[in-house]
């Protein structure tokens, strides 16, 4: 039973702590309290049905789209010029990616993203970037972690040349989305409700399922249609999983293991995070991400971006799966049959992208990419 005494901290550790000392039969997480404290799981269904919503919401940035990829969901057939597309998709594939990362881009345009390795299947693709900005602070605050981020454009001319080749690349290959944001490590989860907003706003009628998946991450295009083929095409729409993290711990800023990943108690106060998908790779319904892209506005902003979409999970309480398959590295030749996902450093050792099929594997193990 709660003692009255005052507890300090921010108000949703305050919040929580008074109502994990009042509850009966244990201190189960009650994430419904992470703000904004409402109903959300009414406000999204009286906002799919165009009723009007009292409560303001917390998180909602003005987001640009100041690109768009020529080809994906505009109803035309990528890299087919302007031939209307007949067939509905079955699959969007959205590449979470960044500004010095165009090497990968690359890659993944002359791995699984080529067309044949697609055979019977319908799947468009895109990389969303951010665009560069002068920093002109390196220290960061949230509620009680400091960080210290290293300056990588610090001058016009830097600035210039960087807008350039990103334009320059995206009039090449017409698969960029770009938005109007500081593309940087902390604005990862700005990145993500952008992404969610572009895909239900331009896709969400075109498609019945998304695969969001990092630009260091490859795919098995074989065993995904696999996968997605034994998922009941009414079923694909509600479809939400991933592979779970290592921990559901949050890191705590005197931990060793810190970094970017550590949160206060004033900012995140549970003990564990909520079930949420690893944001290297996970697959969401085309429904799912209707109704996450309006409840993150109603969710306040988080900067782990994985554990962002946890909780609005939790808040309207959709199940996240855990999907066989995805994992990050292959440990062995015999796990590469039933490897959906992986690091491209990892898949590029089994796979052959000329044919998609198996290759025999050298003796030489890649390196592990830390994470």
């Amino acid at each position: 039973m709660y003692d009255g005494k005052r507890v300090s901290g921010s108000q949703t550790k305050q919040l929580v702590m008074m109502d994990q000392a009042m509850r009966i039969g244990g201190s189960n997480p009650n994430f419904y309290l992470y703000p904004q404290t409402m109903d959300l799981i009414a406000a999204v269904k009286s906002i799919r049905s165009g009723l009007h919503v009292d409560e303001h919401p917390i998180n909602n940035p003005e987001l640009y789209v100041i690109e768009s990829p020529q080809f994906t969901c505009n109803h035309t057939d990528q890299r087919r010029g302007d031939s209307r597309r007949t067939h509905p998709l079955d699959l969007v594939i959205l590449v979470k990616s960044c500004l010095d990362c165009a090497d990968k881009r690359t890659h993944i345009r002359s791995t699984y993203m080529q067309s044949h390795l697609w055979s019977g299947y319908h799947v468009q693709f895109a990389f969303v970037v951010g665009l560069p900005f002068i920093q002109v602070s390196k220290h960061l605050r949230f509620d009680g972690v400091n960080f210290t981020r290293e300056h990588k454009i610090v001058n016009y001319t830097q600035l210039k040349r960087a807008r350039v080749n990103l334009f320059r690349e995206s009039a090449q290959y017409n698969d960029l989305l770009i938005g109007g944001f500081h593309d940087m490590y902390f604005n990862l989860t700005l990145k993500l409700i952008f992404t969610f907003r572009w895909a239900s706003a331009f896709c969400k009628d075109q498609t019945p399922i998304f695969l969001f998946v990092d630009d260091d991450i490859s795919v098995n295009p074989r065993n995904l249609m696999k996968f997605l083929g034994r998922i009941p095409i009414s079923g694909r729409t509600h479809f939400n999983g991933g592979m779970p993290p290592a921990s559901q711990i949050p890191i705590r800023p005197n931990s060793t293991l810190g970094g970017v990943w550590a949160v206060s108690e004033d900012e995140f106060p549970w003990e564990r995070y909520p079930s949420y998908s690893l944001g290297a790779g996970y697959l969401v319904g085309a429904d799912y991400v209707y109704d996450a892209a309006v409840a993150m506005a109603f969710t306040q902003f988080f900067r782990i971006d994985d554990a962002f979409l946890g909780m609005v999970w939790a808040k309207l309480n959709y199940p996240v799966l855990n999907v066989p398959g995805f994992r990050l590295w292959i440990p062995s030749s015999e796990e590469v049959s039933q490897t959906i996902i992986a690091f491209s450093n990892s898949m590029d050792q089994y796979i052959n992208w000329e044919t998609g099929e198996m290759k025999q594997a050298s003796s030489k193990q890649p390196p592990q990419t830390k994470i």
